[in-house]
């Protein structure tokens, strides 16, 4: 019986409890993980596009502001 409770620092084991790594689930993954990566790096990409036009806008909006004031 496993106690689910108690750390696994608690319970001594050897290495023959420990199973073998298939390496299908490492290449696995390996795949996931680099399209995690990917779609974020796709998401930052368009976060900070996003972001430089709307940075755009305000400055441009801004310089119009400041304009309207003098006159």
């Amino acid at each position: 019986m496993v106690c689910w409770c108690s750390s696994p620092s608690d319970q001594a084991q050897s290495p023959e409890d420990i199973p073998p790594i298939d390496p299908r689930v490492v290449y696995d993954l390996e795949l996931h993980s680099r399209r995690v990566a990917d779609n974020l790096d796709s998401i930052m990409q368009s976060l900070s596009n996003k972001l430089y036009k709307v940075l755009f806008y305000l400055t441009d909006y801004y310089s119009i502001l400041l304009t309207t004031i003098k006159l």
